[in-house]
C-alpha cells in the first residue's frame, strides 16, 4: 500500500464531473476489469438494475493531483437481495438493509481501484458518507479472495465473510478446442458431444453478435424470464436491462443459438482487454433436445481458445455445471459493517 502522500479525497455523484480520458487511463492502467469502464458506471449510475438511490464515486488524489485510487459505491434501499448478508455475516440485522455498498452486486469483481496509500482515510470518508445518507450498513461486496483489496481490507482489521463463489476457465491451457474437450470427465465429454451433434443436426446456429443488436428487448425479457423462473426475476427488470445493455456501449457481446425465427438461449457478455465474462443467461428448453446453457459455454470456450482470450469470467452460481465444464471456483467475499 506504498505511494504518495494523499492529499484530497473526493466524493462525486455526477460522472460528467470525471474525466473521460483520465479515468479510462487510470483504469486500464490498474488492469481493472470492465465492471469499472466509465460506459459500464455511467450506464449503471443512470439505470441501476436493483432498486438504489443514489450512487457515488470516492476518489482520492496525491499532492500533485494525480488519481490514486478510486471506488464507487450504491445507496441501496434493500442491500441484502438474495439474504445472503442475513446468512453469512456474523451480526447483520435483518431488519437494518439500507446500505451504502460496493461495487453493486450485478458485479462479482470489487476492488479499490488504484493504490491507496491509507485505507483508513478512505474507509473513514465511505462511513461518513453512509452516515449523512442514512444508511445502515456499509462496506464491499463480491471481493475475490487473495486480492490485493481482500489483504488490504483484512489489514485494517474489517473481517470478510463468504457469500458465494465465481468461476473461471483459463483457455490459454488449451491449443485447440478439442483438447479442452478432452480434458473434461469422460461421460460428461461424450454427453456434450451428443448435444453439439443434435445442435448441429438441428439446424440451429449459435453465434457472437456484436452491437447493434437486432431483438435487444426479447434478450432481456428471456434473462428475466430465466431468472424468474429460479425465484430471481427482480435481478433482471427486462426494461432497465435493455437501457443498461445500450449505455455499455461497444464492450457488449451476445453469445445466442436460434432455431428458425426462435431464440432458444443467450448469454449476455462483456469483452475486456483480457476476458470474455459470461454476465447473464437466459434460456428455454422447450423447442430443442439439447441444452442450450452447455452449447453457448461451449460456444464461449471455443471462441476464446481461438482468439486467444486468457480468461473466461463464468459469473457466479449453478456452479455443479460449471465445474464440470472445467471452471473453477474463486470464492467471494463481503466486508460489512453496521453504521
Amino acid at each position: 500500500m506504498s505511494g504518495g502522500g494523499v492529499m484530497q479525497i473526493e466524493r462525486t455523484e455526477d460522472w460528467a464531473e470525471v474525466g473521460e480520458a483520465e479515468w479510462q487511463g487510470f483504469v486500464d492502467h490498474s488492469g481493472a476489469s470492465v465492471f469499472y469502464s466509465r460506459e459500464v458506471l455511467t450506464a449503471y449510475s443512470r439505470g441501476p438494475l436493483l432498486s438504489s438511490a443514489r450512487s457515488l464515486l470516492f476518489s482520492l488524489r496525491e499532492s500533485g493531483g494525480a488519481l490514486s485510487a478510486a471506488v464507487p459505491f450504491y445507496l441501496q434501499d434493500d442491500c441484502d437481495p438474495f439474504g445472503l448478508l442475513q446468512q453469512h455475516v456474523r451480526g447483520f440485522d435483518a431488519s437494518r438493509r439500507k446500505g451504502l455498498l460496493t461495487h453493486c452486486w450485478h458485479c462479482y469483481d470489487t476492488e479499490v481501484v488504484g493504490r491507496p496509500s491509507h485505507y483508513g482515510d478512505l474507509l473513514s470518508e465511505v462511513k461518513r458518507a453512509a452516515t449523512e445518507l442514512g444508511a445502515e450498513n456499509y462496506g464491499f461486496l463480491n471481493v475475490p479472495e487473495g486480492s490485493r483489496t481482500f489483504r488490504a481490507l483484512q489489514e485494517t482489521n474489517w473481517q470478510g465473510h463468504h457469500l458465494w463463489d465465481r468461476f473461471q476457465l483459463r483457455p490459454l491451457e488449451f491449443a485447440t478446442f478439442d483438447e479442452y474437450l478432452l480434458s473434461l470427465q469422460p461421460d460428461y465429454r461424450r454427453e456434450l458431444q451428443r448435444q453439439l451433434r443434435r445442435m448441429n443436426e438441428s439446424g440451429a446456429t449459435c453465434r457472437i453478435e456484436s452491437p447493434p443488436f437486432q431483438d435487444l428487448p426479447r434478450v432481456a425479457m428471456m434473462c428475466h424470464e430465466t431468472a424468474a423462473r429460479h425465484g430471481t426475476g427482480f435481478y433482471y427488470p427486462p426494461d432497465r436491462l435493455e437501457a443498461f445493455l445500450l449505455g455499455c456501449g461497444s464492450c457488449v457481446r451476445l453469445i445466442r443459438i436460434d432455431l428458425n425465427t426462435e431464440l432458444l438461449g443467450v448469454f449476455v457478455c462483456f469483452l475486456d482487454r483480457d476476458r470474455l465474462h459470461l454476465w447473464a443467461a437466459g434460456t428455454r428448453y422447450d423447442l430443442s433436445r439439447f441444452s442450450p446453457y452447455a452449447m453457448i459455454f461451449l460456444t464461449a470456450v471455443r471462441h476464446a481458445i481461438e482468439h486467444r482470450i486468457p480468461l473466461i469470467e463464468g459469473g457466479r452460481g449453478n456452479g455443479a455445471k460449471k465445474i464440470k465444464l472445467g471452471f473453477k471456483p474463486l470464492r467471494l467475499h463481503a466486508f460489512i459493517r453496521s453504521v
